[in-house]
Formats: C-alpha cells, sequence, structure tokens
C-alpha cells in the first residue's frame, strides 16, 4: 500500500506533531533562563553577606579587644582605688557603732597607734540587715604615709 502525500501535507502533519515538543522546549528554556537568574541574583546575595560578615566579624573583635583592655583597665583602676583598704572582719554588730573608734582599738590591739587623721572612711557593714547579728564587717581606708 502506498501512499501519496504532498510537500504541503508532509510539512503539515510534521508542524502538527513538533509544535508540541517545541512550545515544551520553549517553555523549559525560559525556566532554565529563570533559574539561572536566580542563582546570578543569589550569588550576589552571597557574596555581599559575606563582605557584610567578613566586616562585622572585623569589628566585633575590634569590640572584643577594646573590652579586653577595658577590663584590664578596670581592673588596675579597682587595685588602685583598693590601695589604701584594709578589710577588719569579726568585729560585733552594734547599732550605734563608731567605726572610727572600732578601728583605732583593734590598731591598738595590734599595738599600731592610728589617729582620727590617718583614717579617711571607716564603715562597717550591718549584717544584722542580712538576718546575721554575730559579726559585721568594717573597711576602713587609712591615709598610706
Amino acid at each position: 500500500m502506498v501512499v501519496h502525500v504532498t510537500h504541503d501535507e508532509l510539512e503539515k502533519i510534521l508542524r502538527l506533531k513538533l509544535e508540541p515538543i517545541e512550545n515544551s522546549l520553549n517553555f523549559k528554556d525560559d525556566e532554565h533562563r529563570k533559574l539561572l537568574e536566580k542563582v546570578v541574583n543569589l550569588e550576589r546575595t552571597v557574596k555581599t553577606l559575606e563582605l557584610k560578615n567578613n566586616a562585622l566579624k572585623a569589628q566585633l573583635n575590634t569590640t572584643i579587644s577594646k573590652v579586653k583592655e577595658n577590663v584590664v583597665l578596670l581592673d588596675e583602676q579597682e587595685q588602685y582605688m583598693r590601695r589604701e583598704c584594709v578589710k577588719i572582719k569579726g568585729i560585733p554588730v552594734s547599732h550605734d557603732e563608731n567605726t572610727n573608734e572600732v578601728v583605732k582599738q583593734v590598731a591598738s590591739l595590734l599595738d599600731v597607734e592610728i589617729g582620727e587623721d590617718d583614717i579617711s572612711i571607716a564603715t562597717g557593714f550591718l549584717q544584722f540587715l542580712l538576718g546575721q547579728t554575730k559579726t559585721a564587717l568594717c573597711i576602713p581606708r587609712l591615709r598610706v604615709l
């Protein structure tokens, strides 16, 4: 059986068969282009975020370094402020205590002579406020000669 098809008919048949395939390929090509565009945009975003992250890391390292320096300076300042401090523990609590007198009495027990002018600050922490009535803590600041 021989079928005679003209050139125009054959072209029409092929176009009908190939048109859905061509449309599918065009759709896939469009989708591929869109995905490539998204990948390029995401790569740009990642690059930008990496730069920002590196800048933030550098800033954080600088801040950490400054904090460490400040901790050292603060410790030095605290040590300097305590240069005159003497802690005396185990002093009985009294509501009307004169801390300067307590310091002088403790000093006399140690055979050390301390006058009013030698004491810049003497404070008693009233531990009975914390529920303890047996001992108090006295921290005088003595002038160093």
